[in-house]
């Protein structure tokens, strides 16, 4: 009798395709995988109301991956920044997700910092998003950020 060994599976890679959009009198910067340690000045060609899709690669029950970008408030008034998250399979909560977990987890990190009219945030902020342990592998849910 033979025995032969097979190596344990430690982490699973899943996708996922998200749409950002941008809330009313609000621009963003493209979010990016690279840190940022400043914001471009109000008014900069950095600024965009129409970002890209993100292209989340994730590892169930791994960390989060983050995306940072920087804030322009284009309005009159003061803004206070948030961002939620809709979509089946997607939900707010902290990273890392729960081992038994099958959804995927977001947050905001810098959620709640004002924006004076005209003003940008002074530092970047970012948006996380984290594989519960038992996601099944494969393309990811499609799921919304939306960014006030």
């Amino acid at each position: 009798m033979s025995l032969a060994a097979y190596g344990a599976t430690t982490s699973i890679t899943i996708s996922n395709t998200s749409t950002i959009q941008a809330g009313q009198n609000i621009a963003l910067t493209q979010p990016t995988t690279t840190a940022l340690t400043t914001c471009p000045n109000a008014g900069g060609t950095s600024y965009t109301t129409t970002p890209t899709s993100l292209a989340w690669s994730l590892t169930a029950g791994g960390a989060a991956q983050t995306y940072y970008f920087c804030e322009e408030n284009m309005g009159s008034g003061t803004d206070i920044t948030s961002a939620v998250v809709s979509g089946t399979g997607v939900s707010s909560g902290d990273c890392p997700a729960s081992p038994a977990s099958t959804t995927l987890n977001f947050n905001e990190g810098g959620a709640s910092t004002t924006i004076p009219a005209r003003g940008v945030t002074t530092t970047p902020l970012t948006l996380n998003v984290c594989a519960g342990g038992a996601v099944s592998p494969g393309t990811g849910p499609t799921f919304t950020l939306t960014v006030t």
